[in-house]
């Protein structure tokens, strides 16, 4: 068996009906010697302060420069704590499960630079150590999907562009961070944090100005509607697979 793994439901399920895989299964489609399954932008990132045991905001931790980044599933926030999001967990075991299984893997995620992280970071998080290829291709018609598979190349092409988004991964976290607790500690009161979505679905950092420290209902209501779009996002998502 061969899995393909696209970067959403939607790009997965136009090329589950170019290779015959039209079996329905949980996290993927199976058919025809494929198992077309796909993720949900970015499922695994790099870990937060706290997992390299920097916790709280102390001017002694800076800068925070990690001797080698972790890998997490993506994160939401319950309380004070972040925990694993139940369904980028259940998405990779779905995962693990069909690489376990499989002989090789095709990689259709988008062709640039994200995509490839997308994958990459998913792939080095469950350690599988199965070979690859890629599907690379700007268009997702039946045609386009067709050629693309009729000319896979190999993975070790795009190496490089990888490790270049790996690098502005790295490097947007180093920024980050640091600078989000250094502008916090300088300011004091003045500064506070709050996290907005990406186009590419991750979470980062941002900053707002303000007069005083947000009260508990403003933060509690920030992270309630930051969490239903997750949430909207996965169920849309979730539901054009279903229609299709």
């Amino acid at each position: 068996m061969k899995v393909i793994i696209a970067e959403k439901p939607s790009v997965a399920q136009g090329i589950a009906s170019v290779v015959g895989a039209r079996q329905r299964k949980d996290g993927y489609l199976t058919g025809d010697g494929y198992a077309v399954t796909w993720a949900f932008g970015h499922l695994v990132g790099l870990a937060m302060p706290e997992c390299y045991g920097f916790s709280g905001f102390r001017r002694e931790h800076l800068p925070i420069l990690p001797q080698e980044f972790r890998l997490v599933p993506r994160q939401v926030r319950e309380g004070k704590v972040y925990k694993d999001d139940p369904g980028v967990v259940r998405q990779l075991e779905v995962l693990r499960e069909l690489f376990d299984r499989c002989e090789s893997i095709i990689v259709a995620t988008d062709a640039g630079r994200e995509g490839e992280l997308i994958f990459r970071y998913v792939y080095n998080y469950l350690g599988c150590t199965k070979p690859f290829v890629r599907l690379w291709i700007s268009s997702l018609t039946d045609k386009a999907i067709r050629e693309g598979l009729r000319n896979l190349r190999e993975g070790s092409l795009y190496d490089n562009l990888y490790l270049s988004a790996k690098a502005r991964s790295e490097a947007d976290w180093l920024v980050g961070i640091n600078s989000s607790q250094a502008l916090s500690l300088a300011a004091g009161q003045g500064v506070f944090q709050r996290y907005k979505l990406s186009r590419r679905d991750g979470l980062h950092w941002s900053f707002a100005r303000c007069a005083q420290m947000p009260d508990a209902e403003s933060l509690a209501r920030w992270e309630k509607l930051r969490t239903a779009q997750l949430e909207r996002m996965r169920a849309k998502a979730e539901k054009q697979a279903a229609e299709k």
